[in-house]
């Protein structure tokens, strides 16, 4: 039976539209050299659809699993494009002549709505293959720290972190959470009062890299700090649609990434149990772990790379053994 598929988008993103065409047009090309080899259209191919994490309609019903109407439990595999996180909390909007009391029932419900919608994926990982892990993803975006803290106690070198309210010698202060990626320390935070994560990098700076799948895709070129992922990305010179020359974009234009990092890049990812995510690695240590990376904008520097090994983890459906 042909595997059953579903794509759990980023609010924006269009990434999933282009993985579903991706596995279309495979399922087209099989069913192409079929009818040319005499062996008719083909039989049933995978099928993938896309669903909105932003304000989807969510039931659960003992394992049963129900996303806008699509039954998540009778999939074979799930990809969810970043990690649903119930905190934050949310905070309702006022709206004009609305009073708290009705203010507060609003912003109860819509808590509640992010917290059955978390809910609903992690009972979903128990059943059916997810990736990346729904609580998994979920700490480590929220906690960066705790992602350092893991890998060196798996073995993975890092780089020296801590919290605090000063700002690092070798790079500005960092927001402590990262559920839609690495962000600054809010202005408010530097300087003293508020805590945030200082992580100290080498004078080399810092690279991005970025592995689906358990394969490194691309990297960016050197940084000299921490700073939030940048649109348009423009990846390494030498790597996979990254440009031939040197980089135009502030970046050291450094050739394609080395050996060791990639490996390490892979390797931090396998120790944290993560299927994808980007990795910033400086003078052969993880600085930071983006688990809430944005892919869609990876996708697009790489010429649709990353839409390629998305599709192609969704549709290794492993054998089953019973």
């Amino acid at each position: 039976m042909a595997p059953k598929l579903a794509f759990l988008a980023r609010s924006g993103s269009k990434l999933g539209e282009r993985v579903a065409a991706r596995i279309s047009d495979w399922a087209a090309r099989v069913d192409g050299a079929n009818g040319a080899n005499g062996g008719g259209e083909g039989g049933e191919h995978a099928e993938c659809c896309v669903l909105p994490t932003d304000a989807p309609s969510v039931r659960v019903d003992d394992r049963a699993v129900t996303w806008n109407d699509v039954r998540l439990d009778r999939l074979d595999a799930v990809l969810v494009e970043a990690p649903l996180c119930a905190w934050p909390q949310p905070v309702a909007d006022g709206r004009e002549g609305e009073s708290a009391s009705s203010l507060q029932r609003r912003g109860m419900a819509q808590r509640e709505r992010v917290a059955l919608h978390v809910a609903a994926l992690r009972l979903l990982a128990r059943h059916v293959r997810v990736a990346n892990d729904p609580e998994r993803a979920a700490e480590l975006a929220m906690s960066p720290a705790l992602a350092l803290d893991r890998l060196a106690t798996a073995g993975v070198p890092v780089r020296p972190w801590r919290i605090g309210a000063t700002d690092s010698a070798h790079g500005v202060r960092i927001a402590s959470t990262a559920e839609r990626g690495l962000a600054l320390a809010p202005d408010g935070m530097r300087g003293g009062g508020s805590t945030g994560l200082s992580i100290e990098l080498a004078a080399s700076g810092v690279v991005r890299h970025l592995c689906v799948g358990g394969a490194w895709l691309a990297s960016t070129g050197s940084v000299r700090e921490l700073a939030p992922l940048a649109r348009p990305l423009v990846l390494a010179p030498g790597t996979p649609g990254g440009p031939r020359g040197p980089s135009s974009s502030g970046a050291s234009g450094a050739s394609s990434a080395s050996g060791a990092d990639r490996e390490l890049a892979l390797r931090a990812l396998s120790a944290l149990g993560l299927d994808f995510g980007c990795v910033l690695v400086s003078d052969g240590a993880v600085a930071f772990i983006e688990a809430a990376t944005d892919l869609d904008a990876w996708d697009v520097a790489s010429d649709g790379l990353v839409a390629d090994a998305l599709a192609q983890w969704l549709s290794r459906v492993p054998q089953s053994t019973g």
